[in-house]
Parts: C-alpha cells; structure tokens; sequence
C-alpha cells in the first residue's frame, strides 16, 4: 500500500494539475500551456538534477507581482502555474519510491489526502448538478445556475484539493533530503526569495504604501511586500524570523550577523503588514529562537534578541504615523480590537474572534447539519452564506482545523486530526540529539498551530508549501520518529474504510440535501439549465424546447399545476422518444410519445407551504435544429399553475 498509495496521488495530481491549468486558462490565457511546459520541462530536468528546485524556490514569494505586472490581475488559483513547476521538480522521485516521509505518519497523511483527493470530484460533478456537459462549458444567456460562476467554482475546489496533495507530496519530497543539500537548495533560495518580499515591504512602510501595492491593503495602509496580501506577507515574513535564524545557525562569521540581521528586517516586514495574527507568529518564534543559542549565550543573546524586538515594537509605534505612507500596524489594530481596557470589552473581542462576521456562526451551524462528512471540499466559500440570514461575501471559517470539520465532516477528518496530534505532539517534545536550530523551528510550527485556531494562513498556496517545508526542516535538525515497528497492514485497511465511507457519504449528500438545485428551491432563486427560453404553446401559455436532460426550479403560485411533454419530431413514427419527467424528485411522467400520441401529461399537487418547485427532465434522444438556431432539441415542456388557493 505504501508504494499503490504514492502512485496514486501522484496521478491524481498529475491530472488535476493540468484540468486546473485549463480551467485557469478562461481569465488567463496562456496559464494551460505554461502550466503544461513548466511541469513537464521540470519533471525532465529534475530526472537528471535535483537542484533545478532553485529556480522554482528563489521567484516563490514573486509570483504574485509577477503574474499581476504580466496580466494585470491575480488570485490564488493563478498560482497552480508555479505549483506545476514544483510538482515536475518532485514528480521524477516520486515515481521511483515509496513514501520518504516517517512511516507511522504516512497512513494518515493519506487517509486525509486520499479523502480529499476522492471526493473533490464529486463536489465538482455536484456544482455542475452531475451534468458533464456544464463541466466544459459557462452559463449560457438563458440559463441560471445558482450563485458563483460554475467554471470558476469548479477551479476553486480543485485548487483547494490540489494544494493538500501537492503540499503532501512536496514534503515527503523534503524528508528524502540530506541536511546540506536541503539548506543550500532549498532553504537558501526561499531565503532569497522571502528577502525581496521583506525590502518591498519596507519601501511600502516608509516610503510609499502604494508602491506594487495593487489590492484593497493599500487603501488600509498596510503593506503586502510581492504577494498582494498584507496578511499572507506578514506570516510567510514571521515564519522567516525563524528561518534566518536558523540559517545563521548552520554558519559563522559575516554571514551569521547577516542571517541574524535579515531576521530583524523580517520583524519589521511583519509589522508593516499590520497583520495581528503575523504579529502574534513572529513573537513567538522570537522567544523560542532564544533558546537556541543554549544556557550560557541564553543571556547575552536573548537580551539582544528581546531588545531587536523592542526596536521594532518602538519604531513601529512611534514613527510610524510620521512616515509618508502612514503604514497601519499591528499595535493600532489590536487597539482597535480592543478598544477599552474592561472585561465587557475584551469579552466582545474574544467572541468576534472567534464568531469572525459571522463566519464561525455559519461553520458552525455547518458542522452541526452535516457532522459526518461536511459540504465537500472548497465549498464553505460558496455555502457559507446559506446558513447566516441575509448571506455573505465568500470566505473562509477564519480558524483551520473548524474549516476542515466543515468541509470533510467527522468521517473524512480523521486522518488529519490523527496526523496533526501525532505531529504536534513530536514537535512539542525535545529529542536527544537535536540540532540549536530546532528550537526557532518548533516556535514556528507551535505558532501557525496556534493562530490557526484565529485564521486560515495555511489555505494560501505560498503559507502551505512553506509551512511543509518548515515541517520538513524540523524533521531534519530535530530528528524524525522511528520507522520501527512497521506500519501494521489494518492501519491501511482502516484508511481505505475512511476513505471509501467518505466518498459514499459525499455522494449521497451531492445527490440529496446538498444538490444545487436542491439548495435553491430551499433557499430561493433562480436555477435552470437545459432549457431554452419560453415560446407560444398557442393556447394562451408558453413552453420551453428542453435537451435531454434539462432542469428548472421556478416559483409555485399556487399547490397545483399541469406538467405537459410533448414532440413533433418527424421521424417520431419509427424511432419514438422516451421521456421522463420528476418533480421533486418524485417521478410523475414516464412514457414514450410517438406519431399517434406526442403529448403526456400529468397533474401534480404540491405540499402546502411549499413556495418553490424542482422539475427535471429527460429524453432518450433529440434532433439538432437547423442553422442558424442549432439548439439541440428533445422535447417540449409546459407547465402552467392552476388557479387555486394556498
């Protein structure tokens, strides 16, 4: 199972890779080639050298300024580009061997992959109502398809599903790494990286907020260095106080005073951000950094550290409001959040912390109406707003480990909540034989642990791959579990039975409860596809053309109305039309209409109250209606509302 199991993530991100790519490619045109190029180029590359991984680290924390100076926009799902390239740096070792990673951690690490990676196309296929049709294509001018853009839906939740397997894969690719090769290849080209994010960000502190400053972090005075996010900017910066200083612990000399400065400059990059939540990251990977140094340098250099610190804490309150961008930290948002000094006050603070504008209300309200196995992967941005009167705007449940409850259930959360105890109970202990550089490590893993309880730094792309790859480096100075005993054989079995229970409950949801259509008639508003627009039936009312399969959810004016289909093909005489009809999901016509009998209907009666009416239906064949109309033509459909009461 070891070796079956990494094959088959591999392929499964492999071919997702380049589906995202191409759904990508509908705003950005050249994302399906380039995405193509860049995993194929480097997975060749990285067959004969390891260290083509350089290129790919060193322009990391660029790629967002990049691909928004290239084409004038970005959002997350543009960043699969870079991720195919660093999939093709891990792609050649990967097919060679199993897991590198500890193996006791491998089973639930692929319980909780493998969840995702089953079930994020069922969400997919659920989106588009299992209509493969709605898959290749966007709302056509007659059509409406609930909230969101299908296609672009669709890309989110392959992009979410993508990320864990590609963050997976990339760590197991770092554990198989010697110390050396890790520290020159790997860690000093994101150090690089990180560096031009750091000095951008400062020239946005004090000299102008705007500069390479394109999203709504400018307008609010906060910096966001290359990565258009003041609040991803601010963790990956937090998360190199820890990085810097573990580099100057693996050298001397200059080159350590330039690591432990770059260390400071990344406090100051964190401040300029603004992001509390940084701010809380880099304060604690400050004090554990302090160990590092052991008993005797403890004094001198802790006091040095503290007192960079202070600078920082200073500068930042104090000249900051005189700097010409006026850049807002995180001192005057905490002030904000707390803006009076009593219990009644911090209280209120506590709570919208965690209720967060109504995200944590709505997740938990998710939680407690699907607690087995949740929405599906990707989609707590898009149902969010089902659970909270009045909706919201498409966001995350703003604490990780809730967000995942949400979308994988309790079923499908098992391995991770299995993999994230086993893990944070290794990096919390000490182990004989630890390197210094462990210590600023596991400051920073304790943190991004613990403010994730507050937000959802990890769901960026960039936070991820660097959070893993500061996983693996922990591994590599701290030492790594004991692959002794082997991993007993039930422990698979199990992970398959999650996995498989999970992919069964996901589909029964997607066909039930949680079917879009099914969603709209409860929530209200328009759904319909597969019908054309309404014609003269020549009895006062009007019909649509509908293809074979065709759904609609429309308004009920009153309990009872007439379901009429009908044909006028003209070959009807030989070759019948078979139709089915349902509404509510309850079958009401299933006939055949011929030459001499075109036409069935049914009378339907709906329950009391109900206020809104799916109806689907379905034909076995259809005709193509000549140029220029070329709509594809199976029967036509009628429903016309009684004159009654309620």
């Amino acid at each position: 199972m070891n070796r079956i199991s990494k094959l088959l993530i591999v392929g499964w991100t492999a071919a997702v890779l380049l589906i995202e790519c191409w759904y990508v490619s509908g705003s950005w045109y050249s994302a399906f080639l380039s995405g193509i190029v860049l995993f194929f180029g480097f997975g060749v590359a990285a067959t004969f050298d390891r260290r083509v991984v350089m290129p790919v680290l060193a322009i990391s924390y660029l790629v967002p300024i990049l691909i928004f100076e290239d084409i004038g926009r970005y959002q997350a799902t543009y960043s699969v580009v870079w991720l195919a390239a660093l999939s093709g740096v891990v792609l050649p070792d990967a097919l060679r061997s199993g897991w590198n990673l500890p193996q006791h951690w491998s089973v639930p690490l692929v319980c909780w992959v493998g969840v995702v990676c089953a079930t994020a196309p069922i969400v997919a296929l659920r989106r588009v109502d299992f209509n493969w049709d709605l898959l290749f294509r966007g709302r056509l001018p007659v059509e409406a398809l609930g909230s969101g853009v299908p296609l672009q839906t669709l890309g989110w939740i392959l992009h979410v599903a993508l990320l864990v397997a590609v963050g997976l894969l990339w760590f197991d690719w770092l554990c198989g790494l010697d110390q050396g090769f890790f520290l020159r290849w790997v860690a000093a080209p994101l150090a690089l990286s990180v560096s031009m994010l750091g000095a951008v960000a400062l020239y946005q502190m004090f000299v102008d907020v705007t500069f390479l400053n394109y999203s709504v972090y400018a307008m609010l005075r906060r910096a966001s260095g290359t990565v258009l996010d003041g609040n991803v900017a601010g963790t990956l910066a937090a998360f190199w106080i820890a990085g810097w200083i573990m580099l100057a612990l693996a050298t001397h000399g200059w080159r350590q005073k330039a690591a432990l400065f770059m260390a400071v400059v990344m406090w100051f990059a964190v401040w300029s951000t603004g992001s509390r939540t940084a701010f809380a990251l880099a304060f604690v990977v400050s004090a554990f950094s302090a160990f590092a140094f052991g008993p005797r340098m403890m004094m001198r250099r802790g006091f040095a550290a503290a007192a960079a610190v202070a600078i920082v804490v200073l500068v930042g309150t104090v000249m900051m409001p005189r700097s010409s961008a006026g850049a807002a930290g995180p001192i005057e948002r905490f002030r904000i959040q707390f803006p009076e000094p009593t219990l009644e006050s911090i209280a209120a603070a506590t709570r919208e912390l965690w209720n967060r504008n109504g995200y944590g209300v709505a997740a938990t309200r998710i939680i407690a109406t699907h607690p087995l196995f949740g929405v599906g992967v990707g989609s707590f941005y898009e149902m969010a707003g089902e659970f909270i009167p009045g909706g919201l705007p498409p966001d995350n449940a703003q604490n990780w480990y809730r967000h995942q409850l949400t979308e994988l259930g309790i079923v499908g959360s098992l391995g991770w909540m299995v993999f994230v105890a086993w893990f944070g109970w290794w990096v919390i202990r000490r182990h004989p034989g630890e390197q210094r550089a462990a210590s600023p490590a596991r400051g920073a893993l304790i943190a991004i642990g613990a403010i994730s309880l507050l937000g959802m730094p990890g769901q960026d792309p960039l936070v991820a791959i660097t959070l893993a790859t500061f996983a693996a480096w922990f591994l590599i100075v701290a030492g790594r579990p004991s692959d002794t005993p082997p991993v007993p054989a039930h422990w698979w079995v199990i992970a398959a039975v999650v996995i498989v229970a999970s992919m069964a409950g996901t589909t029964v949801l997607a066909r039930t409860s949680l079917r879009v259509p099914v969603r709209i008639q409860r929530l209200g508003g328009a759904y319909l596809y597969g019908f054309s627009w309404p014609e003269p039936d020549g009895e006062g009312g009007e019909y649509r053309w509908a293809r074979r399969k065709a759904t609609a959810v429309i308004a009920a004016p009153t309990r009872s109305f007439k379901l009429r289909l009908r044909a006028n093909h003209g070959d009807m005489a030989e070759h019948p039309t078979r139709v089915k009809a349902w509404v509510d999901g309850r079958l009401v016509i299933d006939g055949a209409l011929t030459a001499g009998a075109d036409t069935l209907e049914a009378a339907v009666f709906l329950p009391s109250g109900e206020q809104r009416v799916l109806i689907e239906t379905w034909a076995d064949r259809s005709v193509i209606a000549p140029p220029p109309d070329g709509r594809e033509l199976a029967v036509m459909v009628r429903w016309r509302f009684a004159p009654t009461s309620r």
